[in-house]
């Protein structure tokens, strides 16, 4: 599990301020749930975040399988774009 998700790349969005501040912050489990629907065999508790991510960025995070099996992945994060009035879901 861990070659396989070596090369692999997160990319979420989320909503930030113009600074690019997240409204909120990705966890663990988000990128856990997004190299599942890849098709990683990859659990919440594998990935190892020094703290929630809570800015829009690029970022190495590291994924535990067993004490001696790690790897990394890049996580991008960007900025979710607003929906202009009149366009929002009802």
């Amino acid at each position: 599990a861990a070659a396989a998700v070596t090369d692999a790349q997160i990319v979420l969005t989320a909503k930030a301020n113009e600074q690019g501040h997240l409204f909120g912050s990705v966890t663990g489990r988000e990128i856990a749930e997004n190299l599942r629907t890849q098709g990683f065999a990859v659990a919440d508790e594998n990935v190892r975040l020094d703290e929630h991510i809570k800015e829009v960025g690029t970022y190495t995070v590291k994924l535990r399988f067993a004490p001696e099996l790690e790897t990394s992945v890049t996580v991008v994060v960007s900025k979710e774009e607003e929906v202009s009035e009149g366009q929002e879901d009802k």
